[in-house]
Formats: structure tokens, C-alpha cells, sequence
């Protein structure tokens, strides 16, 4: 079976960086809010360093763990001063026809806890920093609200957002609070595993 990995750049005062795994380079120059495509590779154990791209210093260094045929979205998340790595597995399966899957990943350091609001009707709960959640909806144009949990005063709102059947979407929050940097990107996931002509061997 295919195992893939994908990894992006939400550390949002963190610099461009390198991303090296086992001490060979994979990815250079990776900005803020960058998502990679998957790439397969061999399960296994990898030493990942994180480097900013103009040299020095490893800013983040994690040993991740990938079991056959699963798919993984690995993140660099948090402040500079407390970055962090955030592995995610991924829900790679079919959804069906006149559905949309969406999962929504809460990368703002300085945010609460928030609910997610799809056309009026509760769509997540307390998501908190560092969290993600999935839900199915009917295939459809969305007004998209992210509220304090607790709260009803958007803090962000993506409006009228098409989600087509049979596919599947992250919606990573991303950005400051304090800074009104806060932003959102939608990505649509593939549903099955796409071999990438670049392969990791553990």
C-alpha cells in the first residue's frame, strides 16, 4: 500500500525555511501558509529538521513515525518562539456523490477556542489551537463563520464557497489574531493516494 506525506509552512512569524528529512534536503525556500503536495514514501521513522532557508540553526527538529498506506499532513505550527509540529492522518477515503467532506485545522496561535458556522448551522465546536475536526455536508455554496467558542461575532467568514460532490476539503485558519493577519486557505484534498514522481525511502 502507499504511504504519503504532504507538509506546510503555519508558523506565521517563522522566516522561509528548509525542511530536511533524515539530513538530506526535501523541501527549500517554503514560505508562510505554503501546504506541499504528498509525495510517497516508505513507512518508517524520519528525523525532520526544519531550517530557515537563509542557514543556521535547525528551528524545529521532531522524529516522525508513518505506518503503511496512510497519508499524513505534517505541519509547522505555532510562534517562532514555540513552533511546533503538528502530524495530522489523513481521511483519504470516497465520499459520495451529492457530499462534500471538509475537515477544519485551527493553526492560530493567540486564538481561542472556536465554532465553525456553515450557512447558519453548526458545523464544528470548540476546536481549539492545534485541533482538527471532520464533518460531511450536502454538496453546496457556503457562508463560512469562525466564532469564539461561546460567541456570536465572526472573527473570520469565508462567504459563498463552493464545496463539489465527491470531494474533500481541509480549511486551515492561519495567521494572528493580535495582528489581524488572521486568513483562511481552502485546499481540496485528493480522495485516493496519486503517486508523485519524488519518493522518500525510510
Amino acid at each position: 500500500m502507499i504511504t504519503q506525506l504532504r507538509i506546510g509552512h503555519f508558523s506565521p512569524d517563522a522566516p522561509a525555511v528548509d525542511i530536511r528529512i533524515d539530513g538530506d534536503s526535501l523541501l527549500e525556500g517554503v514560505s508562510f501558509g505554503t501546504l506541499g503536495e504528498y509525495m510517497d514514501v516508505d513507512a518508517g521513522s524520519y528525523d525532520v529538521d526544519i531550517v530557515p532557508a537563509t542557514g543556521g540553526d535547525a528551528v524545529l527538529s521532531a522524529t516522525l513515525d508513518v505506518a503503511d498506506g496512510e497519508s499524513y499532513t505534517v505541519l509547522a505550527i505555532n510562534a517562532l518562539a514555540d513552533i511546533e509540529a503538528l502530524v495530522m492522518t489523513d481521511d483519504r477515503s470516497t465520499v459520495d456523490a451529492g457530499d462534500a467532506r471538509i475537515r477544519f485545522v485551527h493553526t492560530v496561535p493567540d486564538a481561542p477556542a472556536v465554532d465553525v458556522m456553515a450557512g447558519g448551522s453548526t458545523l464544528f465546536e470548540h476546536v481549539a489551537f492545534g485541533d482538527s475536526s471532520f464533518a460531511t455536508v450536502g454538496a453546496d455554496a457556503y457562508d463560512i463563520d469562525v466564532r469564539p467558542t461561546g460567541s456570536e461575532d465572526s472573527v473570520l467568514r469565508l462567504s459563498d464557497v463552493d464545496f463539489d460532490g465527491a470531494t474533500s476539503y481541509t480549511v486551515f485558519a492561519t495567521g494572528m489574531l493580535g495582528d489581524d493577519s488572521l486568513d483562511a486557505t481552502l485546499v481540496a484534498d485528493p480522495v485516493t493516494p496519486d503517486s508523485d514522481d519524488r519518493t522518500i525511502a525510510a
